[in-house]
């Protein structure tokens, strides 16, 4: 089954908040499982790692398998959701009525998320590559010159 039909898949079963509660439950005590197959799921399993009967009753539903043994929901989603909104980011940039205020936004969002922007955060940097190249006279001086600042 490809990514697409997986997508469409997703978007034709409709989960409950119940669901996808026992989906997250299953999946997370699942993946602590060393020799965990995903080709072994079943609905008895489903049930024990989840820790909900009603699962086997929802197993028989159209979709419901399909959806609970897709490991991969999550990043599928979210590009589902990602192209959805470059969509409607393209439509506001291009609709002659949105505001100027909402483009200004949009264009500055757009332009950080592809790292086109300079970075308003100041660069850390770490000193242990400048302390490792030391020789013992500029580490000691070193060590003496920060020493003095803790204690301050």
């Amino acid at each position: 089954m490809s990514d697409l039909d997986n997508v469409v898949e997703l978007v034709e079963f409709s989960p409950s908040p119940a669901m996808r509660q026992a989906k997250a439950k299953f999946w997370v005590r699942y993946n602590e499982m060393p020799l965990a197959d995903e080709s072994t799921i079943n609905s008895t399993l489903a049930q024990q790692l989840s820790g909900n009967t009603t699962v086997g009753k929802w197993w028989k539903q159209p979709g419901f398998k399909e959806w609970f043994t897709n490991s991969k929901e999550w990043v599928q989603r979210i590009e589902y959701l990602a192209l959805l909104s470059l969509d409607a980011a393209e439509e506001v940039l291009l609709d002659p009525q949105a505001p100027a205020a909402a483009k200004v936004n949009l264009i500055k969002a757009i332009n950080e998320l592809a790292n086109k922007l300079p970075s308003k955060s100041k660069e850390i940097k770490f000193i242990d590559g400048a302390v490792a190249d030391m020789d013992e006279k500029q580490l000691s001086e070193f060590i003496k010159r920060n020493t003095k600042l803790l204690k301050a």
